[in-house]
């Protein structure tokens, strides 16, 4: 072996360690920002949900909108411990949007934490920011159950109690399903 040849694996082995160092790091700081959104788009698509579950109650579209609302700050708030203002320039915020028509509503769920890093603040950051999304479209239907595809009763009795009873005058129209009563139509 040569003389200048020795110690050579000195520096093949820092580079090595170096690289390995690198990829323990954005593994590490990777998975942390990664678990950070994934919890982060959960919350928002819960809340959408919740806000999109309790303005389908609603027979128009803005109180629809005041109800998703409404239930959405209240909902992030007691379920998943995050304040959401209703202001577009907060980051954790809500909005909730009628269509010129108003026969739909965009509720819409921003949500921003900051993750603290490992190792990346060895380099410049101690903290990354995830911004995730989430939005529920809710169709108004004033009178309509179902969206008119189908009309279901499990009464056990054929009257105002049970079946599917309709009294006076009464139009039923059914796009594509069916009706279905335990007892009777």
């Amino acid at each position: 072996m040569k003389k200048k040849e020795k110690g050579q694996i000195i520096i093949i082995l820092a580079v090595s360690l170096i690289a390995i160092l690198g990829v323990t790091a954005l593994a590490v700081d990777g998975s942390m920002i990664y678990r950070e959104r994934r919890e982060d788009q959960t919350t928002a698509d819960s809340v959408a949900l919740a806000a999109a579950t309790e303005a389908v109650k609603s027979t128009t579209c803005e109180v629809a909108r005041i109800a998703g609302l409404n239930k959405a700050i209240s909902y992030a708030a007691t379920e998943e411990s995050i304040t959401l203002a209703n202001d577009s320039t907060s980051p954790n915020r809500v909005e909730a949007t009628c269509s010129a028509d108003g026969k739909t509503l965009d509720i819409k769920v921003k949500v921003t934490s900051n993750t603290h890093t490992t190792f990346a603040k060895m380099i410049s950051q101690n903290k990354l920011t995830t911004t995730v999304e989430s939005t529920a479209r809710v169709t108004i239907v004033a009178g309509v159950y179902a969206e008119g595809s189908a009309l279901w009763s499990t009464g056990p009795t054929c009257d105002a109690n049970g079946g599917i009873w309709l009294s006076g005058t009464a139009l039923i129209l059914i796009r594509g399903g069916g009706a279905y009563s335990k007892s009777c139509i």
